[in-house]
């Protein structure tokens, strides 16, 4: 990034001294070279005397600190906040959960037990799959648990030549419960009657029984009642359970034995179960995500539209904002592009600070510039290093100032002036050197990094030497 003299160019060379001599080289593309110029007497000319030291390659503009990263928060789906967690001004970690909809008890709870159909799947599908010796083994018992269930089960079935409470018992069993609370009553007049010719201990002894066997007639009338017809449909659901359950036991032992451990036609549907449970698990974890807001940054809650019990849109509901780690927005004039780049050292100075500057690094150059009031503007961010301004303290957001931006630095390197350097026409980069006898001698000058008054001596040039400044006129 070279910055060349093209006012240099058209100028006629002017010797105040003598020319001794003119060495014209047009095979090389140029009219004429000076080699050396004789001087009477080297006051006439302004010189710099080439020196070691440091130089940067560095641009400055103004700076404004702004917030780091920000985000604007909401739901995807409408609803009811249920759950609030936050408010203004709340510092909150990457992760947290901000607040919650209406509705999201019910889907944890659906997730808890999806979870478990999966893991359950899991573990079938990994019986499937593993040892050949412990499937046939596992098959075997399956099988004998199996045959153990339907035995039972035919064992406890019921029809309906088989009920034990017809429908002629269960109704005498009402009619004879009725008959002992018709007995009991003359006995109850008689218990309650002061005058009776009875005894109480005989009375009650009547009553006694007679409760007794009304009671037990009852419990009969009940027992029948709603006994016999759902028992025959539960006896005859679990033999078929059991039948099918033996069948399946059967023939996924009868695979496996032929097979060396492997019931692919088990494994397919063991794998099609968990797919379908881990699908339906996602889908009520999606579900869920809409309904929890959760913070995607660290940082600290500007806004929140909104409270436990508010019905709320699709809209910004909590706004998130970085004031830890500001940034600092940066404005050049367009001559400093070149001199500028990503990964570039940056020092701030704001203007309401004294006394202390900043470190940073750009991290992005805007690819649109801004014109206005007659000049073009070049857009950056700088990433500021650590800040430590003591314990709960930090830079006001909004604070304004300087930035000097450091691209390339050399220490320790030959410097010459800028005006002492001249662009031919041709391309190189020449300039002429007052020689302790007061020759002026012209060199090709190879540069490094430049900045607004000096340049890097690569070649050309030795420290201590003189080159002219001013006080040459140059054409060609």
């Amino acid at each position: 990034m070279k910055f060349k003299q093209s006012w240099t160019k058209r100028k006629k060379v002017v010797l105040l001294l003598a020319v001794t001599g003119i060495v014209v080289a047009a095979a090389a593309g140029w009219l004429w070279r000076l080699n050396s110029l004789q001087s009477a007497g080297s006051g006439q000319y302004e010189t710099y005397e080439v020196k070691t030291g440091d130089i940067s390659l560095m641009a400055s503009g103004t700076a404004q600190l702004v917030a780091g990263q920000s985000a604007d928060l909401s739901f995807p789906v409408s609803g009811v906040v249920s759950q609030l967690n936050v408010a203004v001004g709340d510092q909150v970690k990457s992760g947290d959960i901000l607040a919650v909809l209406d509705g999201d008890e019910e889907l944890q709870l659906q997730i808890s037990q999806q979870q478990l159909a999966v893991n359950a799947a899991q573990s079938t599908l990994d019986a499937l799959t593993g040892n050949p010796d412990d499937i046939i083994a596992q098959a075997q018992l399956s099988l004998a648990t199996a045959q153990e269930t339907y035995a039972e089960a035919k064992k406890n079935l019921h029809s309906e030549d088989q009920m034990r409470c017809l429908p002629e018992l269960t109704g005498a069993y009402y009619k004879q419960y009725e008959e002992q609370v018709e007995e009991a009553i003359p006995w109850e007049k008689e218990r309650d009657n002061p005058d009776t010719i009875y005894g109480w201990q005989y009375i009650m002894q009547h009553l006694y029984a007679i409760y007794a066997k009304r009671d037990k007639l009852y419990d009969n009338y009940l027992y029948c009642q709603g006994y016999t017809e759902q028992e025959i449909i539960d006896s005859q659901s679990a033999l078929l359970t059991a039948e099918a359950d033996l069948a399946q036991a059967q023939s996924h032992y009868d695979t496996v034995s032929a097979n060396n451990g492997v019931d692919q036609e088990a494994i397919d549907l063991a794998q099609a179960t968990l797919d379908n449970a881990q699908a339906q698990l996602a889908l009520a974890q999606e579900q869920l995500s809409k309904l929890v807001l959760t913070a995607p940054i660290d940082g600290t809650v500007t806004a929140l539209n909104g409270e436990v019990g508010d019905e709320v849109s699709t809209a910004t509901f909590v706004t998130l904002v970085d004031l830890e780690n500001p940034e600092v927005t940066i404005n050049m004039d367009e001559i400093d592009l070149e001199n500028i780049a990503v990964g570039c050292d940056a020092s701030v100075e704001f203007s309401s600070i004294s006394g202390r500057t900043f470190s940073g690094t750009v991290t992005a150059i805007s690819p649109v510039m801004a014109n206005g009031f007659g000049y073009t503007t070049v857009f950056g961010d700088v990433q500021l290093d650590t800040v430590n301004l003591g314990e709960g303290q930090r830079l006001p957001i909004g604070l304004s100032g300087t930035v000097d931006v450091t691209c390339e630095s050399r220490t320790g390197v030959p410097l010459v002036s800028l005006e002492a350097l001249h662009t031919l026409d041709d391309g190189r980069t020449v300039a002429y050197v007052l020689t302790d006898s007061g020759q002026v001698e012209e060199r090709q000058v190879e540069t490094g990094v430049q900045n607004y008054t000096l340049a890097e001596v690569v070649s050309g040039l030795n420290v201590g030497e003189k080159v002219i400044t001013s006080g040459l006129e140059i054409s060609g």
